[in-house]
């Protein structure tokens, strides 16, 4: 017998290290909002950019973010848009509504202060009063 064959044998105490088992959902969703938070500042990043970069096709990802989140994939991006706004504009109040809607990705500033106003109930230039 070889001798890392008697090793073996004589240590039989050997015990695999612990395992974390993360759900692969787990792991989708992590991986997911990596690539929305890495894409949120890109103005054309939209959704087929997003299924792009975690591999799945349209209804695969849709039925996917559906199941996992009771919300459409649309519904996510715009949701963590608005999250990363509110949360600069709550964190900065020097920074102007105009320079917060470029950074999370929209282009018209009366588009981004109208589905912020729908989300939070308030307009974004109050967080600059």
């Amino acid at each position: 017998m070889s001798n890392s064959k008697n090793f073996f044998k004589k240590n039989s105490s050997l015990e695999p290290s612990e395992i974390t088992l993360t759900s692969l959902d787990e792991k989708f969703l992590t991986s997911l909002m990596a690539a929305i938070e890495k894409g949120i500042p890109d103005h054309e990043f939209n959704i087929n950019s997003l299924e792009t970069e975690v591999g799945m096709s349209h209804s695969i990802f849709y039925r996917k973010i559906k199941s996992l989140t009771g919300q459409s994939s649309k519904e996510i991006m715009q949701n963590v848009r608005m999250k990363r706004a509110h949360r600069l504009l709550s964190d900065n109040k020097d920074v102007r509504v105009s320079e917060v809607t470029y950074m999370v990705g929209f282009t018209n500033p009366k588009c981004f202060s109208k589905c912020f106003k729908e989300k939070y109930g308030i307009a974004p230039s109050t967080f600059n009063d």
